[in-house]
């Protein structure tokens, strides 16, 4: 008797309403973390949820910001609906002890 081999399971990441998903890609290396560049993306919770920032990353052209979790920060524009994307005027230390 031969056994068939179970389904894989696929991340998948969906928007709603707008219903768009971003489904995982095997293989894919972790994303650089970088300094602040000229956009900053803040991940869509499904995202972050889903374990598919990473993917988010390559798709935006982006790494993560150092010390900042789950945002990514690109020199280029790439408007998606897995995350909000901000132009960066100007980038302070991050320095949580001085928090006003």
């Amino acid at each position: 008797m031969q056994r068939t081999p179970s389904p894989v399971p696929v991340r998948r990441a969906t928007v709603l309403p707008s219903g768009a998903s971003l489904v995982e890609r095997r293989n894919l290396s972790a994303p650089d973390v970088r300094p602040i560049g000229r956009y900053l993306y803040v991940p869509d919770p499904a995202v972050v949820h889903a374990r598919l920032v990473g993917e988010l990353a390559r798709e935006v052209a982006g790494g993560l910001v150092e010390g900042g979790g789950s945002l990514l920060t690109s020199d280029e524009l790439h408007r998606t609906p897995f995350a909000a994307v901000y132009e960066v005027g100007d980038a302070l230390p991050l320095d949580g002890t001085r928090i006003p």
